[in-house]
């Protein structure tokens, strides 16, 4: 039987899960962003799911990863396209 003050196993994963299902979230909606807006920059990212730089090229950077999406073109110049 569980104490009155000890945490159940539920509460111990609940912190460490959060993030995890949050970031596929931002992964599809980013997904979908490339998708409806072919070759768009990162710049443009960032307001459109409202989240910081680091996240969005976190999440980009996971996406090229799983050759979901690609970057073509010069780094001044180019976008993101769905593979």
């Amino acid at each position: 039987m569980f104490k009155e003050n000890e945490p159940t196993k539920s509460t111990i994963n609940d912190p460490i899960n959060d993030p995890i299902n949050n970031l596929k979230e931002i992964e599809r909606k980013i997904y979908f962003e490339i998708k409806a807006y072919p070759g768009i920059r990162k710049v443009y990212l960032i307001p459109m799911v409202g989240k910081s730089e680091a996240t969005v090229k976190r999440v980009l950077k996971q996406l090229s990863k799983n050759n979901l999406i690609e970057y073509r073109g010069s780094k001044k110049t180019g976008g993101y396209f769905i593979t």
